[in-house]
């Protein structure tokens, strides 16, 4: 088994600190996905069932931890820079997770992306998701496997 995660930043308006290490953890808990959309890096108000800073389903669910439950341990590191194509390598820990995924399919929570939250200047990295309008930009699994013999 083999894994690796190709996300395409779309947008990197102001990047005073250069190129950011970001870090894939996994997601230890059920979240919302709903209606609201504040624009980039706008915000907006939160509604029914969102993911929030505070809950997981908004109106509902609160998360154990403020900014999301997630493991401890780094799945995967990249450096990101300017908007483009950036792969999270295969390792042990990313294979683990698609493993625990394929073993216990409700287990499967994604990955939270975080890098660098103590800067004093504004900074962001906006990344394509599954409801990108270009299909290059949507993220992308690679598993290699080898099947079992019979």
């Amino acid at each position: 088994l083999a894994a690796s995660l190709q996300l395409t930043c779309t947008y990197d308006p102001i990047n005073p600190t250069g190129a950011e290490t970001v870090r894939l953890r996994r997601v230890t808990a059920d979240w919302g996905e709903s209606t609201s959309n504040g624009g980039i890096g706008g915000g907006g108000a939160a509604a029914a069932g969102d993911a929030t800073w505070t809950s997981s389903f908004f109106g509902s669910t609160a998360w154990g931890t403020a900014g999301g439950d997630f493991s401890a341990t780094i799945t995967q590191s990249t450096t990101v820079d300017t908007a483009g194509a950036y792969t999270w390598a295969d390792g042990a820990t990313m294979r683990s997770n698609v493993q625990l995924w394929l073993d216990t399919p409700s287990s499967n929570h994604g990955w939270i992306l975080r890098a660098n939250e103590t800067l004093t200047q504004r900074s962001a990295k906006v990344f394509g998701s599954r409801t990108n309008a270009t299909a290059a930009s949507r993220p992308k699994l690679t598993i290699t496997y080898r099947p079992p013999l019979d």
